[in-house]
């Protein structure tokens, strides 16, 4: 018991981790998004600028209908291979 309680809080651990870092990226790749906005799109199109907050929600967007996903290990990037090879 004591080992599988030791097991399930170290994958918690690994998991919240994870996500922790997810977001600190996320937020970091934010703040190129609202830099570039408020420079360039105010002055070619007239929109308004943004704030961090606006960027964040636009990275985040943006990242689910272009599907900006990282592979990390070769396996993984095979089997999405095979996958699309099928399709």
């Amino acid at each position: 018991m004591n080992r599988l309680y030791d097991s399930c809080l170290t994958m918690a651990l690994g998991c919240s981790t994870g996500l922790l870092i997810g977001l600190a990226l996320s937020l970091l790749f934010a703040w190129p998004v609202q830099l570039l906005w408020n420079w360039l799109l105010p002055e070619l199109f007239n929109l308004p600028e943004i704030a961090f907050l606006q960027a964040w929600g636009l990275e985040l967007l943006c990242g689910m209908l272009l599907g900006g996903r990282i592979t990390i290990n070769k396996q993984t990037s095979k089997q999405v291979e095979q996958y699309r090879r099928i399709i």
